[in-house]
């Protein structure tokens, strides 16, 4: 029994001495990270409240912030009100809708159309006034025929002026409605001029005979814009 004590009692004295030197060093295995760690922190700066070197301040000298790992610089420049471009797709937009109401054509002759018709001396019933004679002028012979959505108008007849001041008339009542006019070949000794506007042309001829100028009146007009 003294034995079986004895050893019991070594055993414990043993153990004791043994834990604690374990104990003992352990700090020293566990501080050296630790040692490191807290020179990393003392280089950086307490957490939360870093020192950052004046390289990581912004173009407005504001000190830029570490969260998360994350630098975070502030906004400094005026508060944006909306999208990058939304006021220059806005004005496109506009201008758009703008450019499209002023190319929407009101029609020159609308639905039902006249019926076929001629005339000798004055125009058919039906015949467009945009495209009747000029003051002064006597109509020789006026016709109208429709063909589905548009209506052939003709016209023939003689006036006083030149066949540039009959083409310049017929131009003044054209140009503001949006057509356009080339120059086309005509008989000899005759102008003519073709205007167009979307579908529609029309086309004036005119040929001066002394004083007077016969001249004569072509249009192809539809019932859309």
């Amino acid at each position: 029994m003294k034995i079986v004590g004895f050893s019991i009692a070594a055993f414990t004295v043993i153990c004791l001495t043994g834990c604690a030197g374990t104990t003992a060093s352990q700090p020293n295995l566990v501080g050296a990270p630790g040692a490191a760690n807290g020179a990393a922190s003392t280089a950086e700066g307490s957490p939360g409240k870093e020192t950052l070197p004046k390289a990581n301040l912004d173009p407005a000298g504001t000190r830029a912030t570490v969260k998360g790992g994350v630098r975070v610089h502030p906004v400094t420049g005026a508060k944006a009100t909306r999208l990058p471009g939304l006021s220059s797709a806005t004005a496109s937009a506009s201008a758009a809708k703008a450019n499209a109401s002023s190319t929407a054509r009101t029609p020159l002759v609308r639905s039902p159309l006249p019926k076929q018709a001629s005339a000798k001396g004055r125009l058919a019933a039906g015949h467009p006034t945009l495209l009747g004679q000029l003051t002064g002028s006597t109509v020789i012979v006026s016709s109208v025929s429709p063909a589905g959505n548009e209506l052939q108008v003709g016209l023939s007849a003689v006036g006083a002026g030149s066949a540039t001041d009959v083409l310049a008339a017929y131009r003044a009542k054209l140009a503001p409605l949006g057509f356009t006019e080339r120059t086309v070949h005509a008989a000899e000794g005759a102008s003519a001029v073709r205007f167009t506007r979307d579908d529609d042309v029309v086309t004036v001829s005119a040929k001066s005979a002394g004083k007077q100028t016969d001249y004569a009146v072509f249009g192809l007009l539809h019932t859309t814009g």
